[in-house]
């Protein structure tokens, strides 16, 4: 799935979602999307074949990941993020043409930071960190790696039903999109404060 059609199709949903209240302690968030130029795919871009005899060619339709995260406080949340992500080439040279696949699963947790939380519309920031298994399609064996993504900026607008839109570096790409659901653990108070008559 591309992903202007899960930012699409996230939006529409959202159109008819009310928004009710901020991001609050005790929340479950469960997250789901679409990324595109993960860390892997940049490095081979910045460094493949200028004046090489061999010329690659590089196929991929992006990453998909799923997690979720628990808010500590409103401000600050952990969680645990799936990723996969199958990445292919070919090399070509004169006289012949190789073809080679690469499969990334991603097993990170991390924390996340917002700085700016209102009733529909949330900016953050966020740091995962974990370990990546990477078969090549050529090989037997898996390869165990450390991998991370820094989430530089994060759009989220809705309630519990959200849109979102990250910008970073990393495993789940330059830039992704997706979109969570909240689930409140706490029963939500709300309490007035009682003046004292001076009695």
């Amino acid at each position: 799935m591309h992903l202007g059609r899960v930012l699409s199709t996230s939006f529409v949903v959202l159109t008819a979602v009310p928004a009710k209240a901020q991001q609050c302690s005790g929340d479950f968030t469960f997250f789901a999307g679409h990324g595109r130029i993960p860390g892997v795919v940049l490095v081979d871009r910045i460094f493949s074949g200028g004046g090489s005899e061999v010329h690659s060619i590089a196929s991929s339709s992006g990453c998909s990941f799923a997690g979720a995260r628990y808010s500590l406080t409103s401000e600050i949340s952990i969680g645990l993020c799936y990723n996969y992500f199958h990445y292919s080439f070919d090399d070509i040279t004169k006289y012949s043409r190789r073809s080679t696949g690469y499969t990334y699963h991603t097993i990170t947790g991390g924390v996340k930071g917002v700085w700016h939380n209102s009733k529909s519309f949330r900016l953050y920031s966020y740091l995962d960190a974990g370990l990546q298994f990477q078969k090549n399609s050529r090989l037997p064996n898996i390869n165990r790696t450390f991998a991370m993504q820094t989430g530089i900026i994060g759009l989220s607008f809705g309630h519990r039903l959200s849109g979102n839109l990250e910008f970073g570096i990393g495993y789940k790409g330059l830039i992704n999109g997706g979109v969570s659901y909240s689930i409140a653990t706490k029963k939500r108070i709300i309490s007035t404060k009682k003046t004292d008559s001076g009695d």
